[in-house]
């Protein structure tokens, strides 16, 4: 969770000074996660399913010491509908 939400937080400052939209999608989030755990040598084995609804239900009820996420239902690059997420502060 906390690597997900660091990479949320990265994300959305780089968004913001590029003018960009500061939701990131949960298969970029989910593949950015992954990434930054295989390089800190952890093995987990999530499924994109099971690392969506981990986030869902934080957006639902908030873990404690974890910033408060925002989910909406976006257009993707290919015109399917796709979960996004950003931290709110």
């Amino acid at each position: 969770m906390k690597t997900s939400i660091d990479i949320l937080k990265e994300y959305s400052q780089w968004a913001e000074e590029e003018n960009e939209d500061t939701f990131l999608s949960i298969r970029n989030l989910y593949t950015f996660t992954y990434d930054a755990w295989r390089k800190g040598g952890k093995q987990v084995s999530w499924t994109q399913k099971e690392f969506s609804c981990l986030l869902s239900a934080h957006v639902r009820q908030p873990l404690e010491g974890f910033p408060k996420l925002e989910k909406h239902r976006k257009l993707n690059k290919y015109g399917v509908r796709e979960i996004h997420y950003k931290v709110i502060e």
